[in-house]
């Protein structure tokens, strides 16, 4: 018998509340985030590496833009989603060496002991 698929884990940075963000909007983008649809990308690294993310189910990055809030980030894999404005995202995105979804380092990671 096969398990039903469990809704992942939404947060939804506070901030939405003082700029009175519209919920409906706001979920319609995390639906699309979870559809695989990257958002307003143009860079072809960035729309490539969301997609290979999301298909392997790793952390991945859309960026959507709304009528109520400006523009969005939704960060995630399958099982938790944060939703955040962009001015929570640049302070989050700071000092990092690249984008999450160009990002190959944890790719990579380095097996914990030699043979």
């Amino acid at each position: 018998m096969t398990e039903a698929l469990k809704p992942p884990q939404v947060a939804i940075h506070p901030l939405f509340n003082e700029y009175k963000a519209d919920e409906d909007e706001i979920k319609h983008f995390v639906a699309a985030f979870l559809s695989g649809e990257s958002g307003d990308f143009e860079d072809e690294d960035e729309i490539l590496g969301f997609l290979e993310k999301d298909l392997k189910g790793k952390l991945h990055h859309g960026v959507y833009e709304t009528t109520t809030s400006g523009r969005i980030h939704v960060l995630g894999d399958r099982e938790k989603i944060m939703v955040m404005p962009d001015i929570a995202f640049a302070e989050f995105d700071r000092g990092m060496d690249c984008s999450i979804n160009a990002c190959k380092c944890a790719d990579h990671n380095p097996k914990p002991y030699a043979n």
